[in-house]
Formats: structure tokens, sequence, C-alpha cells
């Protein structure tokens, strides 16, 4: 029997827990030199010293010698995203136990290298095999064999090392690439924050300018414009610096109780803070309203 033949009539069998099991024969073992399928089980049954019924993903028969146990795991079985928990743990270990009891080699692949190492997988189960069947003859494989003496095979495992570097680079490189397009991210949106703080300070900036034009036409603009529009012929400069400290003193002296409405102090007979009592007098002009 030969790897397609073999997939055809356990493909309903291996699909019903994950992937992981087809992609284990498609990419491992139909990989394995010299291996007869019909040497090959999926999901063969076994029993614990407890009594409890197990099973094990891979099996390799040959005669009563050679038994090999084929397992595929995955990080978190349960699909919680935090593996194993330490009852699982346990778990597993006396399953492992318990198939090494009964004879079994036990050989674990995990996910990841079923899929970026898988040629190198299959020769790990060509080695096994090549000495385990030199075991049921009465002899261990050669030295030459667990080596990799044989010139061929150190150019496999060179191009297979070279393989597993370079998939180890793509990922490393991806995930590279995923950091540095976040931090991008993170500098973008720093400087809009900066840009945006930049326009805040801007509009205070511009506030701040209205307010000090304000302030000034209100306490030097206004009383001038009363200095000029007052003083007829008789203006002078000094009589405007004049005018503008009375103004000022006004502002300053004048008590709580001035009225808003009319902006003249509270007391009978007060001067109104806009047009002081000693303002220059109006000559040839008509009275203000």
């Amino acid at each position: 029997m030969d790897c397609n033949e073999f997939l055809r009539r356990n493909r309903a069998v291996l699909e019903q827990d994950t992937r992981y099991e087809v992609l284990f024969v498609e990419k491992v073992l139909c990989q394995v030199r010299e291996l007869d399928f019909s040497n090959v089980a999926c999901q063969t049954p076994f029993t614990d010293g407890g009594g409890a019924k197990r099973r094990i993903d891979f099996t390799v028969s040959e005669g009563t010698d050679v038994r090999l146990a084929l397992e595929v795991d995955g990080w978190d079985k349960r699909g919680r995203g935090s593996g194993m928990t330490p009852s699982e743990f346990e778990a597993w270990s006396r399953r492992e136990l318990e198939m090494s009891s009964q004879k079994w080699v036990v050989l674990r692949f995990a996910n990841s290298l079923v899929i970026h190492e898988a040629r190198a997988c299959a020769r790990h189960i060509e080695l096994v095999l090549s000495r385990e069947r030199g075991r049921a003859r009465g002899r261990s494989a050669s030295s030459e064999e667990i080596q990799f003496l044989n010139a061929d095979e150190k150019r496999e495992l060179a191009a297979l090392e070279q393989t597993r570097q370079e998939a180890l680079k793509k990922r490393l490189e991806q995930a590279l690439e995923g950091e540095t397009k976040a931090l991008e991210g993170e500098e973008k949106a720093r400087e809009g924050q900066a840009k945006a703080l930049d326009g805040q300070a801007k509009a205070l900036d511009g506030q701040a300018r209205t307010e000090g034009e304000n302030v000034w036409m209100r306490w030097v603009a206004g009383p001038l414009a009363v200095a000029l529009v007052g003083g007829g012929d008789h203006f002078s400069a000094a009589n405007a610096r004049r005018t503008v400290k009375t103004h000022l003193h006004t502002r300053r002296t004048v008590r709580p109780e001035t009225s808003l409405q009319t902006g003249c102090p509270g007391e009978p007979g007060g001067a109104s803070p806009r047009y002081p009592r000693d303002l220059p007098p109006r000559v040839g002009r008509a009275p203000l309203p």
C-alpha cells in the first residue's frame, strides 16, 4: 500500500479532530523512505495500566519487535489559548509512560514542526526505523547511519538546516515588519496629537492678543479719543497724558456701588469715569449728547 491509498482509506478518520493529522501524512509520512503503509495504522487503540481505553495517533508495526508510536501534538489542545493545565500535563505524561511500558517507541511532533520542518521529521522516523530494524535482526544500527556519515545524507541535512534557517528568518522578518508598522502608526498618532496641541496653542495666543487689544482700547484709546474730542484747539500731549492718568485713577478708585448702567459713582454729583471733571473745556463746539 502506498501513501495515496492510505490517505484514501483513512481520510474520514483523520479529519475527525484536526487538520494536522492529514498534514502529517501528506508532508511527513509520505516522505519516509522504505515505509510500507500496510504496516501503518491511525488511531490505534490501547489500554493503559488503569484500564482506561486510549488511542495513538499513528503506529508503525513491523513484526513484534519494530513498534513506533507517532504522536502529533499541539500546544493548545482545548483551544483556550493557554496551553495545558497541570492536571492535563500530568495525564499527558502518564499516557506516554503507558505507551513506553508497552514497548512502543514514542516520537512526538509539534504541529509547527510538521508545517515548517516536514523533511527533518521524516528523517527522524527513518533513523529510528533503521535502528529498530537493526535491533530486530539482532544488531544495532551502524554508527554510520546514526552519525550521517554518508555524503548524500550530509548534503541533505545541510539543505534541511538551510531550509529551517530560511523559514525562521522569514517568520522573524514578518514579526519585525508587523512591529515596525505598529510603531509607525503610533508615531503618526503622536504627530497628530502634537498638531492638535499646536493649533490649540495658536488659538489661545490669538485669544490673548485680542483680549490685550480690547484692554488697550478700553483703558488707553478711549480716554485719548475723549481728550481729542473734548480738547479742541487746546489739545496737547501733556493734556492727553493727564487725561489718561485721570481716567486710570478713576478706574482704580471707583467704589463698588458704581452704577454699571451709567458708569457714574454712587454719590451725588460724582464724575463719570468715562468723562472726568478735569477734561479740557470744549471751545466752539456743541456739547456732547
